[in-house]
């Protein structure tokens, strides 16, 4: 990743697009819309933005563990049972 110039207030709070923040942090927009949509604003019908500051804090793509592991499964003791809600 290529270093990033000191940026003032007023340049950090500028509103990029969703491509652009993929292409700063190395990943697809369709990856960086799964798992930052917490980042992303929807400006308008069609218009989906991210603040500048948000897209250069995310840690490097390497740094970043995705795998989803299942939670592991609780063993029942002798004297519990399942419970049906209907």
């Amino acid at each position: 990743m290529a270093a990033i110039p000191k940026l003032s207030a007023l340049e950090l709070l500028r509103k990029i697009p969703v491509p652009e923040a993929a292409a700063l942090n190395g990943f697809s927009p369709d990856t960086f819309r799964r798992r930052y949509s917490h980042l992303i604003q929807k400006v308008s019908l069609r218009r989906n933005v991210v603040t500048l500051a948000h897209a250069i804090d995310l840690p490097p793509p390497d740094e970043v563990n995705f795998s989803r592991k299942p939670a592991a499964k609780r063993k029942r003791s002798a004297g519990q049972q399942r419970v049906s809600t209907v």
